[in-house]
C-alpha cells in the first residue's frame, strides 16, 4: 500500500484548546516517551467532527485514555467507562499490555496505541449511560481506521 501524506487543514491545533476528541494517558514513567498522544490527537482534531457521529447535542466530547501500567499496579482499576449526560462527555479507556508496550519499538508502540484507540471505539455502545444516546460508532471506527491506515499506523 502506497503511503499517503495527509494534508492538514489551516486550522491550528492547540492542545490547550477544547477538542472533541481529547486523549490522555496513564503511563508508567519509563514508557511515557513512547506515548504518542501528540501525534494521534491532532490527527483526529484536523480530520474528524463530532457532529458527523451524533445527531444530538448530548455528546460534546469523546475522551479517551491509554492506560499502560505494570500489572501489579492497581491504581487505575476503579476508573469508570461511561457517558456523563451532565457534561456531555463519553469517558473511555483501554488498558494496554505493559510488557508488550515496554518491549515495542517506537513504531510498534504507535501501532499498539492506534489499535487500542480503535478497540475503545468498539465498546462505546456498551458504556454506562449510552443506552438512549445515538452515536455512530461504526462510522467513527471506519473513519479513524482509514486515517490510521493512511498514516500506516495499523496494518489491517
Amino acid at each position: 500500500m502506497e503511503k499517503i501524506e495527509l494534508q492538514e487543514p489551516p486550522i491550528v491545533y492547540n492542545p490547550l484548546r477544547a477538542t472533541s476528541f481529547p486523549i490522555s494517558g496513564a503511563c508508567w514513567h519509563e514508557l511515557y516517551p513512547k506515548l504518542k498522544i501528540h501525534e494521534i490527537e491532532p490527527l483526529l482534531f484536523h480530520h474528524l467532527k463530532l457532529t458527523d457521529y451524533t445527531d444530538t447535542s448530548a455528546v460534546k466530547r469523546y475522551f479517551f485514555m491509554f492506560v499502560i501500567m505494570p500489572p501489579d499496579n492497581p491504581n487505575h482499576d476503579s476508573w469508570g467507562k461511561y457517558f456523563s449526560a451532565k457534561s456531555g462527555i463519553i469517558h473511555n479507556y483501554v488498558k494496554m499490555d505493559f510488557e508488550l508496550f515496554k518491549q515495542a519499538n517506537e513504531s510498534e508502540a504507535l501501532q499498539m496505541q492506534a489499535e487500542a484507540y480503535l478497540q475503545g471505539i468498539t465498546i462505546i455502545p456498551s458504556l454506562r449511560g449510552m443506552k438512549n444516546i445515538f452515536f455512530d460508532t461504526e462510522k467513527l471506527y471506519a473513519d479513524v481506521k482509514n486515517l490510521f491506515l493512511r498514516k500506516e499506523w495499523v496494518g489491517f
